[in-house]
């Protein structure tokens, strides 16, 4: 996963999704994150990485870009 920014907000399944907050330390951890990233329902992905696994949803428009 390309977690520039946090990793907040990535594409997948050709949808956006939000994790709701920055799962890689608040935007330090820039490139990419290796793990994977399953569909568990429509509304519900999750990324695992390392024993840790981030849950992401479905945004309605596009993700945002980093400032």
């Amino acid at each position: 996963m390309h977690a520039h920014c946090g990793g907040r907000y990535t594409t997948f399944d050709s949808r956006s999704w939000d994790a709701g907050h920055d799962p890689f330390d608040g935007g330090g951890a820039l490139g990419y994150v290796t793990g994977v990233m399953t569909l568990v329902s429509d509304g519900l992905a999750h990324f695992e990485t390392g024993g840790m696994v981030v849950e992401y949803r479905p945004t309605a428009g596009a993700t945002p870009l980093c400032a």
